[in-house]
């Protein structure tokens, strides 16, 4: 296909000589050139999706690291999430760069994520936020108009990012490894709140009788992680395996008291 399309210099120098040439065809010299350039789009978005599934391969779970007062919920900060993909992404030859439409409907942003490969294909998201001073629950924050722009950005950028690698966020989950998740690296294992609730559920279904089921339960990892950790689905999800796992195993009912446990004896004689 390269001897189609010569290099552009080399292009010129035949358009230039063709120009002067009153038998050369030009519209079937068009067609070739448009055929050519469909050819060598269609080999991008292939290098593109193939580079992309390589990435997607690789990618861990992001964790939440920041939480939301006002929702009371968490989520992962940008830089968390920046951190832990783009050594990845960029390995594979993509580039991430932000920008902002003039589409937007009156008191919204339109942020833009342009999504590049080095292989010539791009492909952008876009999504519109509201810009305003107002916190979540009405009420005016100390922002200024330009931090809360600012805001709405960043805002943006994060989800944008998350949507554009299909990246999944979710609440860390630390076993007894005194911290040591937060030090891994950051293509490195990790544990998920899944990845937790399985080894609690397959652990309980080896139970063998009531006592190892609590020893499971009241660990101080299992404590805590009901207490503090778990949410929603998966506080549900605990819930009913807890459930199962004491309705296999209720607890042993205590033997009958023998005679002498009873308070049926008559006590020494008593003399006249």
């Amino acid at each position: 296909m390269n001897d189609i399309v010569p290099q552009p210099n080399v292009l010129m120098n035949f358009i230039e000589r063709a120009s002067r040439d009153e038998s050369f065809d030009v519209a079937k010299f068009g067609e070739l050139l448009r055929l050519q350039r469909e050819e060598l789009q269609d080999q991008a978005r292939r290098a593109f999706d193939a580079a992309m599934a390589r990435v997607q391969a690789e990618m861990e779970p992001i964790v939440r690291d920041a939480r939301n007062e006002h929702l009371r919920s968490k989520y992962a900060r940008l830089e968390t999430i920046d951190l832990n993909i783009r050594p990845i992404y960029t390995k594979h030859g993509f580039s991430v760069r932000y920008g902002t439409d003039e589409t937007a409907p009156d008191g919204m942003l339109m942020v833009n994520c342009v999504v590049a490969h080095d292989g010539g294909h791009c492909e952008t998201k876009r999504i519109p936020v509201p810009v305003s001073a107002l916190g979540s629950q009405g009420g005016r924050t100390q922002m200024t108009a330009v931090q809360a722009i600012g805001a709405s950005i960043t805002y943006a950028r994060r989800y944008l990012l998350v949507m554009a690698f299909n990246v999944q966020v979710a609440d860390e989950v630390l076993a007894d490894d005194d911290g040591e998740a937060q030090r891994r690296p950051a293509n490195g294992p990790r544990r998920t709140i899944g990845d937790w609730l399985q080894s609690i559920e397959l652990a309980l279904r080896d139970a063998k009788n009531r006592v190892e089921i609590d020893r499971i339960l009241d660990a101080e990892e299992t404590l805590r992680m009901a207490r503090e950790v778990l949410t929603g689905e998966a506080l549900a999800r605990f819930t009913a395996l807890k459930a199962q796992a004491l309705e296999r195993h209720p607890p042993q009912q205590p033997d009958a008291p023998t005679k002498t446990e009873t308070n049926d004896w008559p006590g020494p004689p008593v003399a006249a």
